[in-house]
Parts: structure tokens; sequence; C-alpha cells
């Protein structure tokens, strides 16, 4: 279980980086490749088990600038988090799969610019 005990602060960022992890990972975002889509839900499980709740249903997004956007937004939230709640296991493993899904994202997206 993730202790936030520094503030509501915590809390929120961890429910805002699960809501965009869920918003990159549903099918209704079509356009994003499916290893990234892999590695966002590889990162919303690590918060889920970690006792984060789901804040309801995820938004679509709409092209992997937005895609690419909310993953960059879940590595704020994380990076926000206070040390001692960022060094726990659940948020450490989600932070690495949110980025595993941020460089694949940028590797599918240049590959279609070459």
């Amino acid at each position: 279980m993730i202790t936030t005990t520094h503030g509501d602060d915590d809390d929120a960022n961890l429910r805002h980086a699960l809501a965009a992890l869920d918003a990159v990972a549903t099918p209704a975002s079509g356009e994003t490749p499916p290893a990234v889509r892999v590695h966002a839900l590889l990162a919303a499980d690590h918060l889920v088990s970690g006792g984060v709740s789901p804040a309801g249903r995820p938004r679509s997004l709409a092209g992997l600038a937005e895609i690419e956007q909310a993953l960059r937004r879940v590595l704020r939230c994380l990076a926000a988090l206070h040390p001692d709640t960022y060094a726990q296991d659940p948020v450490l493993d989600a932070a690495a799969a949110a980025r595993t899904a941020l460089l694949l994202l940028e590797d599918s997206d240049e590959r279609l610019h070459r």
C-alpha cells in the first residue's frame, strides 16, 4: 500500500496520474500503439495495487500528441510527490513503466516520420 502522510497533494497527484494512465490505455484512444498501452496498463496496475482508486471513466485521447501529453502529465504528477511517497515500490514501478511507455511512444512517432 502506498502511504501518503504528507498531505492531500500526494493523494491528488496519484489520482491524476492514474486518470492519465487510464486515458492512455483505454481502447477508445485508438492511436495508442499496443506496446505503449501495455506499459500504461502496467503503470496503472502498480498504482491500483498500491491502493490508488480510479476516478471514474477515462477520457478518450485524440492523437499521439495528446497521448504524449498524458504520459508527461503522469510523470509530472509522480515527480511532484513527497520524496517519502515517491520512494515506495508501487510508485517507483509505476514511474518506470510510464517512462517506458513514453519512450516507446517517442520511438514509434519517430518511425512514423522517417
